[in-house]
């Protein structure tokens, strides 16, 4: 199965979500991670690598994936447990808890990054 020009699949799947974290640069504070599931053929114009688009921008996309999303789920870990487990062990973890956080089971993960399997459920990494 295609799911675009970049990324193909053999395995079947109905419903998938895409799962990104923001906070490993500054040197404290927690890392966040989202997860997403939005119903299939979602199209949302402008949604792009948050670094890449302004923070009023920003706003504005939180709010249409907001409406159309069919589940968020967020992860935090703090700064306290970042040191203990190391900034890569925190954001797999944030990133676990964004999923296990989800009201919905994907039967994909879509992680932006390099990252280990941090579930169950079948992880592609982009």
């Amino acid at each position: 199965m295609t799911l675009n020009d970049n990324i193909v699949t053999d395995k079947p799947f109905h419903c998938l979500a895409g799962v990104d974290e923001v906070g490993r640069g500054p040197l404290c504070g927690p890392v966040v991670s989202a997860a997403v599931v939005f119903p299939p053929g979602t199209e949302i114009e402008g949604v792009d690598d948050s670094k890449k688009i302004s923070p009023k921008k920003r706003e504005t996309l939180y709010e249409k994936i907001k409406k159309k999303a069919l589940s968020i789920g967020l992860g935090f870990v703090h700064e306290n447990e970042i040191d203990k487990i190391n900034i890569l062990e925190a954001t797999i973890l944030s990133m676990k808890k964004a999923v296990d956080a989800l009201k919905v089971t994907p039967d994909i993960l879509l992680v932006d990054g390099n990252m280990r399997s941090f579930t169950d459920i079948y992880q592609m990494n982009i």
